[in-house]
């Protein structure tokens, strides 16, 4: 929902001033690379992907069981746009006025986590993702965003969050494969 793919480079410069993806967005800084302090991740499918250093998953899930309402037991959309939203608390793409293109694909795996933790089916999460990237993303419903957010959601559902270790210059190549 939050995120396109980015498929920049990965030298760790912040190269420019840009719009970010959709209309209610500001304006942030580009970062083309992998932040200093980058932490590496694996899904159950083994897809690498980054993400700030030693980040907490299980946190997003947490998150996301709170914000359940006690009528209709899922989140409100209020509570997920501010959760996993552009610029929500769990997209980490977008921090302090920079767009992180590294971590495009941890906030699209924030998506499935939230939801999943939300009450939401993955067809719902599909579905609302949909819907929200449509409205909101310059790169709206790629499969890219939704393989992540399936990700996430399946990571939560087996309550299998992935650990994270300080990245390497290898791990580059590795991640490049899991965003198609």
């Amino acid at each position: 929902m939050c995120a396109f793919d980015s498929h920049d480079s990965h030298d760790g410069a912040i190269a420019s001033i840009g719009q970010n993806n959709g209309p209610t967005s500001g304006k942030y800084e580009i970062s083309h690379g992998v932040p200093d302090g980058a932490y590496f991740f694996a899904s159950m499918d083994g897809a690498g992907f980054y993400a700030p250093g030693n980040y907490d998953f299980s946190a997003v899930y947490v998150a996301g069981v709170k914000d359940k309402d006690n009528i209709f037991d899922h989140a409100s959309y209020a509570s997920i746009k501010q959760a996993i939203g552009q610029g929500g608390t769990y997209d980490v793409q977008r921090s302090q006025g920079v767009f992180y293109g590294a971590y495009t694909n941890a906030s699209n795996f924030n998506v499935g986590i939230y939801m999943n933790g939300a009450g939401y089916t993955l067809h719902q999460t599909e579905t609302i993702g949909a819907v929200y990237s449509r409205r909101n993303s310059s790169n709206a419903n790629s499969p890219g965003q939704t393989q992540w957010w399936v990700r996430g959601w399946q990571s939560a559902q087996a309550k299998n969050f992935p650990h994270g270790r300080p990245s390497a210059p290898s791990d580059l190549i590795f991640s490049q494969q899991g965003t198609h």
